[in-house]
């Protein structure tokens, strides 16, 4: 902040008492569509009490909305440079978006930006408002709340029934927050209001403004800017160059609230105001305390993309080399030596990695299309506005100072916006070379692009009150985590068995010493640190010391003998370094529109030093095959292991409830929910497992050492807190961890395998639960059945102290009809904990929706309405017409949508008609969108002209390749087992109607004629390998779905031409030509859209339809067919086709003219 005495903020002068950010003026010149600022300035010598400015402007660029919804490079640029270096932004993008258009105009759209030191106070109401209302919600004091509506109510050009449903939201969202605190209403209200908002104000009204005027007259609203006090023009708006003129735009406060208006003016037009809304500021005053703002971040992040360059890397190898010398014959005799040593390499690495390579900077480029034209231009429109000002502001259209002006900023304004879209354009044509040639780096642009959402925590509430004060945050933050990790004492849980559990580890300690064949025995070698350090990912985050893993992957093979010297110490004398214990704990928002006032809804996650993460690697890797030899992991869990998956524990969850249900039984599953699992974990209990599952010498002495010293740190803004011992739960963010939690819960298969519960499939075996970490299903065949495994469960939880989460806990009764389970629901009852357990009609598991009645409607419009976000997303990114190529846009979706939409469609069994087009209506809305065709268009031509296959063809594909995960599986596998006894019932047992994946697959097989590798298989056992049959599934489908492709288009008489242009499934060749030639890509399109049928409304309007004949209304020709009238025959045009046909002579050779000229017309169209 700089004090100076005197400074001018959109022409007002600021007093000497005023300390003013020189940012903000900038910004707000810079400032695109309706984007209203919260900006602070400070008041000079009260300590106590500051003065707050909220600034509302309102300029108006007609082209886009505000990021994250927009992708003009403009306000892209804007928006992330505002994000990360002077604040936030929130808004909502229209819902009626025109697509097709460069600008992509939409009817509405606001947002809301304010400065970065504000954030603490601010909190957004997105329970409130539409595409057109949004709220936010400034905290003044803990008792005294301010709420700012940005509005854009429809214009007078639409229907006054569309205004007055707008108005009529408007009127709820001011009914709610009316009694809640201070009310301030921005923005563009598209309605003449005449005197009513105040004096200063025109006569005129209108409907609009009459029906405002009955909606604010009960809630005794004013207009700010219409009162005396306002200085500056009356208008607000501009059209006709100047020549109409009108007040649309608004700040309306309550009357009994106009005090706190210290003053407020309309700004006078400028020749950098680019739109025909003049801003209105106010200035607002209230007694609140100071926020300070954050300071610099001055940590130097290391750029490692120039480390691929093998100069640079033999640098950098070098200098660690030559740095490291004095560590060669060092020798570490005791912890603080390896301290020592650990310390030292650390900053060896940190430092040369910072002498050889370059340093990430954030530079703000607000305007990186700027240039010397647009610079003239703003100078030619400011140097008219000057000498229009010195006349006396005439506004006369004869004056021609006044003309002059208009003109030069109409030509400002289009060369502004032209290099806007040049700029957007280069940035899409890259995008598509990324595309074909850097795939990782066109992810990161797309990533990029879509909307991200901020897991930041900057307020929280607790016992009522709200905490918004950084510091007294992170002491709630370092409490919450400290109490999480301390374990907790409950009267029900086993204390026996924890007294004898501690004096086992006691026993354990001294038998360990006696055990000489553990994995930790035989020194790590320089190979095996090496082979493990080159295969570390990129761009992952460090902890504490600033390391992250291309420090170490990149530093060469004398610093891995280094570090093979410092593990083979900690190995030796059993002893961990301090900075390897210690972590520091992040709170990430869980999103999926939970509270974020409540810390409950954060997951912590652990930044842990990298170093310590390389050894917990070299640790697992010996340890993983003791484990599997001694049943870790339990058959029945599917987590963290390669070859499993989600899918398939729900498969096996699925085919069991199927199995039972076609024997006529009904099938009870219990869905528990451990409440924190990982945070929670006894440590004590952990050790006593991996006691007993063979981690017994060296390795275990030195885990439960590691884990007895455990501290973290809480991060929170810029601010770290002290450490705290970690005396329970697995670090979330530790190498280790998830294997650790595996070894924890690998027993619950066991306790239930006792009891005579759950699914006997063909007595091969007996499904009684299954495992997706911290996730439990139970399976039975009775009601007092799954009260006994729920009772063994609770239990369970009491032994080794950890609790489930009974409302998050809930049943689903399979096989029952609705109206018997309508009856039956209240005569069961299950109890966790004396708590009765919820039982639903449908549940989610494994993230597939399961349904007790086996209905997938609540499915499919589920993902369906995913699908549809995934779409809006990608259109915010570029995949539309006016952004990437079709071609790569529809990549984009088939490799982003689609999985996402049809997550878990491996197990979609009993899908009807309707659902398909309820999926298909998703995917071909996709792909009209991303060629930017009418919605109109037939779904043939959309998908068709893209070469997109329909949504049956991509399930039956994801069925088709788990259907060879299956068969691939060893024969000991779960998932396999249940297959080959459920495929066998299916062909020997036909008198029951089967159901689930099996007689699904058998369909889809006899679909593509594939049945026969399924009858080989059951004879010979053999399967194809993976690449020979995803290769037969492709070619079978796509020959599949192009027949049906050309049927679909044989009858529909309007794609004639686009049958006759276009005869394979594969994208047209026009959207090949358009990505050799991105300029052509707007013409393009249009050429496609008549392509595939659809006339434009300016053609349909002169066509006159006589009953038996259609009449052109231009030439009065008869007409047989639109399209072939105005290209071909319409004399309205005959000059264009004369051009076009000497244009073709002389681009084309003779032969191919001949051949065009000798065609009739259809031909030639």
């Amino acid at each position: 902040m700089e004090k100076v005495s005197k400074a001018k903020l959109l022409r007002v002068t600021v007093n000497n008492k005023l300390s003013w950010n020189d940012h903000i003026e900038e910004v707000i010149k810079k400032a695109a569509r309706r984007l209203y600022f919260l900006v602070q300035l400070k008041r000079a010598n009260v300590p106590v009490e500051e003065l707050w400015h909220t600034i509302l402007h309102a300029f108006k660029l007609l082209w886009i909305m505000l990021v994250p919804y927009f992708t003009i490079p403009f306000q892209s640029n804007f928006n992330k440079n505002w994000r990360k270096s002077k604040g936030f932004c929130w808004g909502r993008s229209s819902t009626e978006l025109n697509m097709d258009s460069v600008w992509q105009r939409g009817k509405g759209g606001v947002a809301v930006l304010w400065r970065k030191e504000l954030n603490a106070r601010i909190n957004i109401l997105e329970e409130l408002g539409n595409d057109r209302i949004i709220v936010v919600q400034v905290r003044l004091s803990p008792t005294v709340c301010m709420f700012i509506l940005s509005v854009y109510l429809p214009s007078s050009n639409t229907s006054i029934t569309k205004y007055r449903e707008c108005l009529e939201v408007l009127d709820d969202v001011v009914d709610n927050l009316y009694e809640k605190g201070i009310i301030v209403l921005a923005g563009d209200f598209n309605g003449h209001i005449g005197k009513y908002g105040g004096p200063r104000s025109f006569d005129t009204t209108n409907r609009q403004g009459l029906a405002l005027i009955d909606k604010f007259k009960f809630w005794n609203l004013r207009s700010v800017n219409s009162q005396t006090f306002t200085t500056g023009p009356v208008e607000t708006y501009f059209a006709q160059q100047g020549e109409q003129l009108s007040t649309t735009d608004h700040i309306f406060m309550k009357v009994d609230e106009l005090h706190h208006v210290r003053y407020c003016y309309v700004d006078e037009d400028h020749s950098d105001n680019l739109s025909f809304h003049l801003p209105i500021c106010c200035c607002l005053t209230f007694p609140v305390k100071w926020i300070k703002p954050l300071p610099n971040d001055t940590k130097r992040r290391v750029s490692w993309k120039k480390i691929q360059n093998p100069f640079v890397l033999k640098m950098y190898q070098k200098l660690v080399s030559r740095k490291l010398s004095c560590f060669n014959s060092y020798t570490m005799a005791g912890e603080q030596d390896i301290e020592y040593v650990l310390s030292g390499i650390t900053q060896i690495l940190s430092s040369s990695a910072k002498e050889i390579l370059p340093c990430k900077r954030n530079r703000p480029i607000l305007r990186p299309y700027w240039n010397n034209d647009l610079k003239n231009a703003r100078t030619k429109s400011r140097e008219c506005r000057r000498k229009w000002i010195a006349e006396g502001r005439p506004r006369n259209s004869d004056n021609a100072s006044f003309r002059e002006y208009k003109a030069a900023k109409c030509e400002f304004r289009k060369l502004f916006r032209r290099k806007c879209f040049e700029h957007e354009r280069n940035e899409f044509s890259n995008m598509d070379e990324f595309y074909d040639k850097d795939r990782s780096r066109f992810q990161k642009e797309i990533s990029a692009k879509q909307k991200s959402v901020s897991g930041v925590c900057n307020e929280l509430k607790i016992d009522g009150r709200l905490i918004t004060e950084k510091e007294e945050l992170l002491s709630v933050w370092k409490a919450h985590y400290e109490q999480l990790y301390t374990p907790k004492e409950s009267p029900v849980y086993d204390e026996q068995f924890k007294v004898f559990v501690e004096q086992q580890l006691k026993e354990y300690v001294d038998l360990s010493a006696n055990v000489t064949n553990d994995v930790l025995e035989t020194p790590f070698t320089t190979e095996e640190v090496s082979n493990l350090c080159l295969k570390l990912p990129n761009n992952k985050v460090g902890g504490m010391d600033e390391l992250v893993y291309e420090h170490v992957k990149y530093a060469g093979k004398q610093f891995f003998a280094v570090l093979t010297d410092v593990f083979n110490a900690i190995r030796a004398l059993e002893a961990i370094p301090k900075s390897v214990e210690i972590g520091v704990i992040y709170s990430l928002f869980k999103g999926k529109k939970k509270n974020k006032l409540d810390k409950d809804n954060y997951r912590g996650i652990t930044l842990l030093n990298v170093i310590g993460k390389i050894l917990e690697r070299l640790i697992l890797n010996r340890m993983m095959p003791i484990l599997i030899k001694n049943g870790v992991p339990d058959k029945m869990q599917f987590a963290y292991q390669k070859g499993k998956s989600c899918v398939q524990a729900s498969f096996v969850l699925q085919e069991a409830i199927h199995h039972a249900v076609e024997r006529e039984s009904k099938v009870y599953a219990c869905f528990l929910d451990i409440s924190k699992a990982f945070d929670c974990v006894w440590m004590d209990g952990l050790f006593f497992k991996l006691f007993n599952l063979g981690i017994q010498g060296k390795s275990w002495r030195l885990l439960k050492k590691w884990y007895s010293n455990l501290s973290c740190r809480v991060a929170h803004n810029d601010l770290l807190s002290e450490p705290f011992l970690i005396r329970q739960g697995i670090r979330q963010g530790g190498v280790i961890s998830p294997w650790l939690f595996l070894c924890f819960n690998n027993d619950i298969n066991a306790e239930l395998s006792t009891m005579n519960v759950g699914i006997n499939i063909d007595s091969l075996i007996s499904v009684k639960n299954v495992l997706i970490a911290d996730d439990v299903a139970l399976l039975s065949l009775s009601v007092n059945g799954l009260q006994k495994m729920i009772s063994t469960m609770e239990a369970y939880s009491k032994k080794w102290r950890f609790d489930y989460n009974v409302t998050k806990t809930n049943i689903i009764t399979f096989g029952e009809h609705v109206n018997t389970h309508r009856r039956n629901v209240q005569q069961r009852c299950w109890t966790l904990y004396g708590k009765q357990i919820k039982e639903k009609l449908s549940s989610e598991h494994a993230g597939i929706r399961l349904s007790g009645n086996f209905s997938s409607t609540e499915r499919t419009l589920e993902m369906a309405r995913k699908g549809k976000a995934v779409v809006s997303s990608l259109m915010s990114a570029g995949v539309r017409p006016a952004g990437l190529n079709p071609i790569c846009g529809i990549n984009i979706w088939t490799t982003v949508g689609l999985p996402t939409m049809l997550f878990g469609g491996e197990l979609w069994s009993n899908i009807t008609k309707t659902e398909y087009d309820i999926l298909e209506r998703v995917n071909r809305f996709a792909a009209k969108r991303a060629q930017g065709l009418a919605p109109s268009t037939r779904s043939e031509a959309a998908l068709g002209s893209l070469g997109l296959w329909t949504i049956e063809g991509h399930i039956d594909k994801v069925q088709l390749m788990f259907l060879h995960k299956l068969l691939s599986l060893k024969p000991t596998n779960v998932d396999k087992i249940i297959f080959v006894v459920r495929l066998s019932s299916f062909f020997n047992d036909v008198t029951k109607k089967k159901m689930g994946f099996i007689p699904n697959i058998v369909r889809i097989l006899n679909k593509y004629g594939l049945g026969d590798y399924l009858t080989t298989y059951i004879q010979t056992g053999q399967v194809p390998t993976k690449s020979s049959w995803k290769s037969l599934v492709k070619a079978s489908i796509r020959q599949f779905q192009l027949q049906s492709w050309r049927q679909g288009l044989h009858i529909k008489p309007e794609l004639g031409y686009f049958r006759d242009v276009h005869t394979e499934l594969q994208p047209l060749e026009l959207w090949n030509t358009a990505k050799r030639n991105p300029m052509y890509l707007k013409l393009i399109a249009t050429l496609v859209n008549l392509l595939c049928g659809n006339i434009p409304s300016k053609l349909s309007d002169v066509v006159e339809d006589q009953g038996e004949q259609k009449i052109c209304r231009i030439c009065h020709g008869s007409i047989l067919g639109t399209l072939k009238h105005f290209i071909m025959d319409c004399q309205s045009v005959s000059i264009e086709r004369e051009l076009l046909w000497d244009n073709l002579q002389d681009q084309l050779s003779l032969n191919i003219c001949a051949s065009i000229f000798n065609q009739d017309d259809n031909g030639m169209l």
